[in-house]
């Protein structure tokens, strides 16, 4: 289990730093989202200026 969850970590730190997050931000998704690719849509609209609402309501 812990074999691929750590290049799944390493990828989205890396993307959710890359869109805006800080790092303390993504690591406080990380434990909060039990959903892989709700975090990758989230940092993505996080990315692109999008609200809060509509991240919550898309994810």
């Amino acid at each position: 289990m812990v074999v691929g969850a750590v290049p799944f970590g390493i990828i989205f730190g890396a993307l959710a730093v890359t869109n805006g997050l800080s790092p303390m931000a993504a690591m406080g998704m990380s434990l909060l989202v039990f959903a892989g690719s709700s975090q990758f849509v989230a940092a993505g609209l996080v990315g692109q200026g999008a609200g809060v609402l509509l991240i919550v309501v898309t994810t």
